[in-house]
């Protein structure tokens, strides 16, 4: 996680942070602490994760880090290791690197975003673009990822700095509930539409929401954002899946289809929100969308097996 290029994709983005232990003990929030062990361990494992995928090839590299219960789009949900175990690796070198990073103030739920490179072994073009991953602590104190999706087309990231501790935002609200955060989708959702993306996420977005669309890098802040959902044609409208929160419901994920009328056709995909709750309510952190291609955009005979694992519509 399409309007996409065919043989690449990738998931992750954002920001949010808390210290594990302070936030398991006390009922509420404590911000401006530093980043917890959690957060560290969950950015270390993705760069593993990256590496092993430059090591062993993307199959591999999926298989060790993905969630039993883990999705990937293709076009729509799918069982993550299921797809992935019945398919090659595909004839890439997949690498890629956190920018950004998130987590609940309990440490159990987080996600990271940041640039990532497929080059064909063939020495095709090569591809960039942009990933979201969820990522999920495991009993065994390891890190999963649950959900994978991203944008591609866009230009080489090279001066993106990588993550580093510092600069996260406080630790959120305690105390979310999954039906709350599917509340504040739908109305999300529903502003969009009704009153325009400009006063949704003036409504609704964090000050330093990230919005991802194909071609582009992502953008950061509330007007920067509205800017860029501004161009989009048409009417959008948004069918949920799932939704997931952290234990301490401070940090939550919805994720489902969309569809948008413009005047070139009808378009459809997936959708993926990340939110932050906060003493205001729930608010967005991440908004990326992912086309999937209409079927007239599809070869006949096209095999499935050459897909990126991190991409996140096509096919």
């Amino acid at each position: 996680m399409n309007e996409e290029s065919t043989l690449w994709r990738a998931a992750r983005a954002a920001l949010a942070l808390c210290v594990v232990g302070a936030c398991a003990a006390a009922p509420r929030a404590q911000p401006g602490r530093e980043p917890a062990d959690a957060l560290r361990g969950m950015v270390q494992a993705e760069r593993d994760f990256s590496a092993r995928s430059a090591r062993e090839g993307v199959r591999d590299a999926f298989l060790a880090f993905l969630a039993d219960d883990g999705i990937l789009f293709r076009p729509r949900p799918v069982d993550g290791k299921e797809f992935t175990r019945s398919r090659p690796s595909p004839p890439v070198t997949l690498t890629w690197r956190p920018a950004r990073a998130a987590i609940s103030c309990m440490g159990d739920l987080g996600f990271t975003s940041g640039p990532f490179v497929a080059r064909p072994r063939d020495g095709g073009e090569v591809g960039h673009g942009y990933y979201f991953t969820i990522w999920r602590k495991q009993v065994d104190g390891s890190w999963k990822f649950v959900l994978d999706v991203g944008t591609t087309g866009s230009p080489s990231a090279d001066s993106v700095p990588d993550w580093a501790p510092g600069g996260e935002l406080a630790c959120g609200t305690p105390g979310g509930s999954e039906d709350e955060l599917r509340r504040a989708d739908a109305g999300f959702a529903d502003a969009w539409t009704h009153a325009g993306p400009a006063s949704a996420l003036a409504a609704w977005g964090d000050p330093r929401v990230w919005l991802a669309r194909a071609g582009a890098r992502p953008t950061e802040g509330v007007d920067a954002a509205a800017q860029v959902a501004g161009r989009e044609p048409g009417r959008a409208s948004w069918t949920p899946t799932a939704a997931h929160v952290s234990a301490d419901g401070t940090l939550g994920y919805v994720y489902g289809a969309y569809t948008r009328s413009a005047p070139n056709g009808q378009h459809a995909g997936n959708y993926v929100r990340v939110w932050r709750r906060t003493a205001q309510g729930w608010r967005l952190l991440l908004d990326v969308v992912n086309a999937r291609p209409t079927p007239a955009a599809r070869a006949p005979t096209a095999d499935p097996a050459p897909l990126l694992a991190r991409e996140a519509g096509r096919r």
